[in-house]
C-alpha cells in the first residue's frame, strides 16, 4: 500500500501577484462506500454482511443524534467528530443570537495513531505519463 501522487499545477499569489507553482496533490483512486466496509467485515468475523451493514448504519444514526445536541463523537483510533459552527461576529453580547451563525458543519480530528499511520505510509509519485 502507498499513497499515490501527481503534481498539479496551482494558482498562487507571491507578491501581489498571482503565479502558477506545482503542488503534489493525492490520487484518490476509489470512493469506499459503506456497503463495501460492510462486505470486507463481514468476510473477517462471524456476522453475515446484512448485519454488518445494520450496525454500521444503526453506527451512523447515533453519531448523528449527538452531533445533533452537539456532542463530540470520540471513535477512539479513528479519531474524534465535533459540530462547528461560522458566525457572525456582533458588537456586543446582546446581539449575538442564533441569525448570528451562518453555517452549521462537522470537523473530524484523527487520533494519534492514524496520523502516524499515514505519516509512514509510503508515497509513490506517480508520472504525468503513466
Amino acid at each position: 500500500m502507498s499513497l499515490k501522487f501527481k503534481k498539479a499545477a496551482k494558482k498562487v499569489t507571491l507578491n501581489g501577484q498571482k503565479q502558477d507553482r506545482f503542488v503534489p496533490q493525492i490520487i484518490r483512486p476509489n470512493t469506499i462506500t459503506l456497503e463495501r466496509l460492510a462486505r470486507e467485515i463481514a468476510t473477517n468475523s462471524t456476522m453475515g454482511v446484512g448485519d454488518v451493514y445494520g450496525v454500521l448504519k444503526e453506527l451512523q444514526d447515533k453519531i448523528m443524534n449527538h452531533l445533533q445536541d452537539g456532542s463530540t463523537i470520540d471513535l477512539e483510533t479513528l479519531g474524534r467528530i465535533r459540530v462547528c459552527i461560522r458566525a457572525k461576529a456582533e458588537a456586543t453580547s446582546d446581539d449575538v443570537s442564533v441569525h448570528s451563525i451562518k453555517s452549521v458543519s462537522c470537523n473530524y480530528l484523527p487520533s494519534k495513531d492514524i496520523k502516524k499511520v499515514l505519516n509512514d505510509v509510503p508515497k509513490e509519485f506517480v508520472s504525468d505519463r503513466e
